[in-house]
């Protein structure tokens, strides 16, 4: 009989969920926040350099990048390495701009930390890169129940009936900046959205969309890169 309170807690715990469903919204990376135009570092001066940049891009440029998403720059890096116009690519490290390494994770007690375009810039300078361009990636996945909840009633069921459906929104924006003068080439920003439904609760389809929508995003970020690139101007 003690196994009793465990499965009246576990059958709570279903209509709990089938009643209001859940959400996630995930911004991989480490606790900072970008800052592209720090207020305290803008005079007069910089606002007339500003005004007065132009693009200077060569035939091949050499580009650095910064993502938020430590897990994706391997394949940031391939998506760079299938553009004809980059020479070379230098993956700016999270511990020169947030001094956060490899194993330390997301701390969410830790208050966020700045990273301003003039020091990525800086940091791209040192590497002699002509390109910065910035990533920042997330997703959202809403769960909702279904008209399968009715079968909540029943622990044994519940387990395993597809009463959830899932909406999965992902987004990636990737300013392209040059390292020069600060000029921006363009803003990128690419958005996927998409459905799957009757999931379980053990179901990872929604997982299995993300995926799908973020090798949309970069193959989508890819092509308006290279034509940054080919252009050498703002569009």
């Amino acid at each position: 009989m003690r196994c009793r309170p465990l499965l009246v807690a576990a059958t709570i715990t279903l209509a709990a969920y089938a009643l209001t469903g859940c959400g996630t919204v995930h911004h991989p990376g480490p606790v900072a926040a970008f800052d592209p135009h720090p207020a305290r570092e803008v005079t007069d001066a910089d606002i007339r350099a500003a005004f007065d940049a132009r693009p200077q891009l060569a035939e091949r440029s050499r580009v650095a990048y910064f993502s938020y998403d430590a897990a994706r720059v391997d394949a940031i890096d391939a998506a760079f390495a299938a553009v004809p116009r980059v020479e070379e690519t230098y993956r700016i490290p999270s511990l020169m701009v947030t001094g956060q390494r490899r194993y330390d994770g997301n701390r969410p007690w830790d208050p966020p930390r700045e990273v301003n375009v003039h020091q990525l810039r800086l940091l791209a300078a040192r590497a002699r890169c002509d390109v910065l361009v910035v990533f920042d990636y997330g997703y959202r996945v809403e769960r909702t129940p279904n008209g399968y909840t009715a079968l909540n009633a029943l622990l044994i069921p519940a387990l395993f009936a597809p009463f959830l459906d899932a909406k999965v929104e992902s987004y990636l924006d990737a300013f392209v900046i040059d390292v020069r003068n600060g000029y921006l080439y363009r803003h990128l920003s690419a958005t996927q959205q998409g459905e799957v439904t009757r999931l379980s609760i053990w179901s990872d389809a929604d997982q299995q969309l993300v995926e799908r929508q973020w090798t949309s995003l970069l193959a989508d970020t890819r092509r308006d890169l290279q034509n940054v690139l080919s252009e050498g101007r703002a569009l």
